[in-house]
């Protein structure tokens, strides 16, 4: 599995990777030690499960015939989609001892929320309200299978009169879908976001209100390279943002 090391930040600072692999050999990285952001770059598309979604919500049979990889990741929430051109993949990882640690982990993601906020508010477009989700988690009634279609505190989405103006309220879509996984050594907060999104291209569920659902996700996509996207956000967190 290549591994690009980007920087080395001062301690306290952030160190960067590029780590490129299946998407199941990214969920197993374990190698974290100091806080580090690894833009993890899949060779195939592939739909990931949340650590406790049934693997029934997926039709095997259906994502193979589309190329998909299924795999399941250690984090909660549902089903998130990672392609090696059309997603930006960023996982952050911090030590118990890191001041970032918050116990209450319904506010824990809320930094990470707040960077991508600061690095993306310039390319989300007039008229919009990019913010952090905060509040309890809701999941509506597809949440718990479609990550993008539930809102957990943290996550950044874009409100607007302008962008929204199609669904006759305020909501436009969510940015930055963001999950974790704490554990006695610290927390992997795990991000995507998309640069272009088209729903046809992951109609893995066989149920048929999943697949109803799917073409309703609301997702605002970002056009930026992934390395941007990167150097943006780590510029951001070492200048003590």
């Amino acid at each position: 599995m290549p591994i690009d090391d980007d920087a080395v930040s001062p301690r306290l600072g952030w160190s960067t990777r590029t780590v490129t692999g299946s998407a199941a050999e990214l969920h197993r990285l374990d190698d974290f030690d100091e806080r580090s952001l690894t833009l993890c770059v899949p060779r195939t598309r592939a739909v990931v499960l949340g650590s406790t979604q049934d693997a029934a919500d997926v039709d095997v049979d259906r994502a193979a015939a589309l190329g998909l990889e299924v795999v399941r990741r250690r984090s909660g929430g549902g089903a998130v989609f990672v392609d090696p051109i059309d997603s930006i993949w960023i996982d952050a990882w911090i030590p118990r001892a890191d001041p970032l640690w918050v116990d209450d982990v319904s506010t824990s993601m809320s930094w990470l929320g707040r960077a991508f906020v600061a690095i993306l508010a310039d390319v989300i477009g007039a008229g919009a309200e990019i913010d952090v989700a905060a509040g309890a988690f809701e999941a509506g009634e597809h949440g718990r299978s479609i990550c993008f279609l539930s809102t957990a505190p943290g996550e950044v989405l874009v409100r607007g009169d302008s962008v929204g103006a199609d669904r006759g309220d305020r909501f436009a879509g969510k940015v930055v879908g963001i999950s974790q996984r704490r554990d006695r050594r610290g927390a992997r907060l795990q991000s995507v976001l998309y640069r272009r999104w088209e729903p046809g291209r992951w109609a893995v569920f066989g149920d048929a209100a999943l697949a109803r659902a799917l073409d309703e996700v609301a997702v605002h996509p970002v056009d930026l390279e992934p390395a941007d996207v990167l150097s943006r956000l780590v510029a951001h967190l070492n200048a003590g943002g």
